[in-house]
């Protein structure tokens, strides 16, 4: 804005600064590490399981696949694994038999195949043992944690759906029991549960509360429509 396009102020006014935008604090590292920290976060795992959900494809494509949709809005590595972890473990929960127990040494070293940050396969190489000892949700978030970080909640959420993977309730309920992020949290849990034991199990007034149900359970049909029937063993890497 130069002089000529400045709004000039009457004599006696002075300019006033608007308070109705929250200010963003800015960390010690500057605007770089807050756009870092930004991009770190769970927002590309949340929106990725319908990847999970592709018929035919190996591990291996999934989790590309995962990683290419999340390049849209977050760069960071560990965003990168969060999103590739929670699509694979979306087309594993999909692959699994309804009330069969999950092997969650198997699930999580399967998934640990696809994440390239030591940072990211610390995290989920402690579910096995954490699930196997019957946390409570305050054990988990003591344990890998509740937060926007995508390394925090994936592991998150995979716990609550490993600590109750034939039980929808349960685990979304577990899942928020967490505490911190946890509407993402409980919605990729959500996810999770979703694929392994699909609508049927779902209560009733969760659909009729739901906001946009229709066009809900209009793009979740079609999805459905896209799965290949039946389930079975886990597929190749």
């Amino acid at each position: 804005m130069d002089a000529r396009t400045r709004p000039r102020l009457r004599p006696g006014c002075r300019p006033t600064v608007r308070r109705d935008r929250p200010r963003r604090r800015v960390a010690a590292g500057g605007r770089g590490h807050v756009r870092r920290t930004w991009l770190a976060r769970n927002g590309a795992a949340m929106r990725v399981a319908p990847v999970g959900l592709l018929p035919g494809l190996a591990l291996g494509a999934v989790a590309g696949r995962a990683r290419r949709t999340a390049m849209v809005s977050h760069q960071h590595p560990q965003a990168l694994d969060g999103a590739a972890a929670q699509a694979v473990a979306t087309a594993l929960a999909a692959l699994s038999i309804q009330d069969t127990p999950l092997d969650a040494d198997r699930m999580v070293a399967a998934i640990c195949q696809h994440v390239h940050t030591a940072e990211f396969r610390g995290a989920l190489r402690k579910l096995p043992a954490l699930v196997a000892r019957a946390p409570s949700g305050a054990d988990v978030a003591g344990e890998v944690g509740n937060g926007v970080a995508a390394v925090q909640a994936v592991p998150a959420a995979l716990a609550a759906f490993l600590r109750h993977p034939d039980d929808v309730p349960a685990a979304i309920g577990f899942a928020i029991g967490m505490g911190g992020d946890t509407d993402t949290i409980a919605s990729m849990t959500g996810a999770l549960c979703g694929a392994r034991r699909a609508e049927k199990d779902l209560p009733v007034m969760w659909g009729l509360r739901l906001e946009g149900a229709s066009r809900v359970w209009t793009a979740a049909s079609a999805l459905a429509r896209l799965g290949r029937p039946g389930a079975g063993p886990l597929p190749p890497g």
